[in-house]
């Protein structure tokens, strides 16, 4: 049972982690466009692929890291509640196990998040 418990938690993270890359690489030029407006730095009309795409390594490792913690600790955290409930948790709850997931997920990728801001 624990291993099936697991096995899940990490299928749900995967698949959270996957979707979250996929995101990440089809929207980073725009976001990478709109952080350089927002800090007054101008741009060049004309941007070469690899200008457009600078960063997106660490951008992507920083998604991983961080999509994987939070997807894998929400998933333990929400079998943890549903093995001492009966019925369906209410919304309440399912917010409380994504806050927790959350504050988890910073405290452990607030580094990554610090490199991938730079």
């Amino acid at each position: 049972r624990i291993m099936s418990a697991t096995r899940n938690a990490f299928a749900d993270a995967l698949a959270g982690t996957l979707g979250s890359l996929l995101s990440v690489w089809a929207f980073y030029p725009l976001d990478l466009r709109k952080t350089l407006v927002q800090a007054g730095r101008q741009q060049q009309k004309q941007q070469s692929y690899e200008v457009l795409f600078s960063g997106l390594a660490t951008k992507s490792l920083h998604c991983v890291c961080s999509s994987f913690v939070f997807f894998w600790m929400e998933s333990i955290l929400m079998q943890f509640v549903m093995r001492h409930r009966k019925t369906k948790p209410p919304i309440f709850v399912k917010l409380l196990v994504n806050a927790l997931a959350a504050m988890m997920n910073t405290c452990v990728t607030l580094p990554l998040d610090v490199l991938a801001s730079k």
